[in-house]
């Protein structure tokens, strides 16, 4: 248990760069209701 979930997704990977901001990676897909 622990770390940081958006839904039902844990977050992997954070603080990546990107050319116009940043990328936070998560475990599964995200889709719309």
């Amino acid at each position: 248990m622990g770390g940081v979930m958006v839904d039902k997704a844990k977050v992997t990977a954070t603080d990546n760069v990107a050319d116009n901001g940043m990328i936070h990676g998560i475990d599964t897909v995200i889709i719309p209701k």
